[in-house]
C-alpha cells in the first residue's frame, strides 16, 4: 500500500513540474526541491528561505544571466544525460524562451513553498505581472505617441543646428 501512495505522490509531482522549450527545440523539466534549492544556493548565493523573496524573485526575473545559471542548476542532472553542456544549454536561450523559461521558473518556485507561503508569492506573482504588462503597454503607448515622435523631431533639429554652428565656425 504504501508503494501505491509514493506512486501516487511522484506521479502529481510530475504533472505539477513545470516546463520551457528552448530555441533549439529541446523542452527542459523544472524540479524545484530542497536538493535543487540547496544547489542554487551554493553555486548562486540565491536564496530562496532569506528574508526578502520578494527581492530574490525580482533578480532572477530581471536578469536574463542569473535566470540561465539559476535554469542550469535545475535542469544539469538532465542536461548532463542528454551531453549538453552549461555553454550549449546558454546558446539556446534567446528571445521568447527567455520569457517562457522565466514563466515557468517563476510558477515552479511558488508551487515549491508549502501553502501559506505559495499564497503570498502567487498573488506577488501576479502582481508582478500585471505591473510589468502595465508598464509595456504605457510605454509603448509613449513610444507611438505623436508627443514621442514630436521630440525626436526636436533632438534632430538640435543636432542639425549643432552641426551647422560647428560648420560655420570651421569655416569662419
Amino acid at each position: 500500500m504504501a508503494l501505491v501512495a509514493q506512486d501516487q505522490v511522484k506521479a502529481q509531482e510530475t504533472l505539477n513540474m513545470r516546463t520551457f522549450q528552448d530555441t533549439a527545440g529541446k523542452t527542459w523539466t523544472l524540479s524545484l526541491n530542497i536538493v535543487t534549492a540547496k544547489k542554487i544556493r551554493d553555486a548562486l548565493a540565491v536564496d530562496f528561505f532569506d528574508d526578502d523573496i520578494g527581492e530574490t524573485v525580482g533578480k532572477i526575473a530581471s536578469n536574463p544571466i542569473l535566470l540561465a545559471d539559476v535554469l542550469w542548476v535545475c535542469v544539469e542532472e538532465q542536461a548532463n544525460k542528454e551531453g549538453v553542456s552549461d555553454e550549449d544549454f546558454g546558446r539556446a536561450l534567446g528571445g521568447d524562451v527567455i520569457s517562457h523559461a522565466t514563466d515557468s521558473f517563476l510558477d515552479e518556485l511558488v508551487d515549491f513553498y508549502p501553502e501559506k507561503k505559495r499564497q503570498l508569492l502567487s498573488t506577488m506573482l501576479q502582481k508582478l505581472r500585471t505591473t510589468e504588462a502595465a508598464y509595456i503597454e504605457k510605454a509603448m503607448s509613449m513610444m507611438t505617441s505623436e508627443v514621442m515622435d514630436n521630440v525626436i523631431q526636436q533632438e534632430l533639429a538640435k543636432l542639425d543646428n549643432l552641426k551647422a554652428l560647428a560648420s560655420g565656425s570651421k569655416s569662419g
